[in-house]
């Protein structure tokens, strides 16, 4: 569903460049290559948390929550 999202996006998405990358930041349920491939060929850098990478993060800092 993924490729859907990306090719039905109804406005257009500025050029990437070196000095204004496009980020992309999705939950934890995209963890998958398949995934990280298509953000890239879509023009998108990936800022997504692999699956277990957030738990160990919001036990160590108080008040700390999700960022999406």
């Amino acid at each position: 569903m993924v490729k859907e999202m990306l090719t039905d996006i109804p406005i257009a998405s500025p050029t990437p460049s070196p000095e204004k990358p496009l980020g992309m930041g999705l939950d934890k349920g995209y963890d998958f290559d398949e995934v990280r491939e298509l953000l890239t060929k879509f023009g998108f850098t990936d800022h997504s948390r692999a699956r277990g990478e957030e738990t160990p993060s919001i036990k160590r800092e108080a008040g700390h929550r999700a960022c999406r």
